[in-house]
């Protein structure tokens, strides 16, 4: 209703971080992700057709893992599409994905603070980033387990057994 500005810029931007971690349990780290490809940094890349991905260069594991491409599903690319939309309305100066209020950059720590005011607010249960990340892992307790009985009766680590397998 009515025009777009930062203050529903704001409000668009927790909708969309809950429809992020709920689907790709990442840390704050989507804070720092740019709508645009800027050589070394992470960012959101939408094609026209297709479904999404999200390009990660900096990362807690980047030393380790590298670059890593992630995919969007089908819902979360129409939702990042229409946001896209909505943030060039309001005419941002930079080019981050989230923003504050100000519309400057969105801090890691502003990410958790919102994430955790919204979830709060729709649930009267305060979660962030870190707990879902445990919601998300421990849905996966059974994948998890037989990964590890897999590479205790190969007598090797999880990266070892990994070479092993075939596609």
């Amino acid at each position: 209703e009515g025009e777009p500005n930062l203050k529903k810029l704001y409000k668009y931007q927790a909708y969309i971080a809950i429809r992020f971690i709920s689907s790709i349990p990442f840390r704050n780290t989507l804070a720092d992700f740019m709508i645009e490809d800027r050589k070394g940094k992470n960012y959101i890349h939408i094609p026209k057709k297709g479904n999404g991905e999200l390009i990660v260069r900096e990362h807690k594991n980047a030393k380790k893992m590298g670059n890593v491409e992630v995919k969007m599903d089908r819902g979360l690319t129409t939702q990042m599409r229409k946001f896209l939309k909505f943030r060039a309305q309001v005419k941002i100066e930079n080019k981050f994905l989230f923003n504050n209020l100000q519309g400057n950059k969105m801090s890691r720590n502003g990410f958790g603070k919102m994430l955790i005011k919204t979830t709060k607010l729709l649930l009267n249960k305060s979660i962030g980033s870190r707990l879902v990340r445990v919601f998300y892992a421990t849905s996966k307790k059974d994948i998890i387990q037989q990964a590890e009985e897999v590479s205790n009766s190969l007598l090797h680590s999880a990266e070892q057994t990994k070479l092993y397998s075939r596609k």
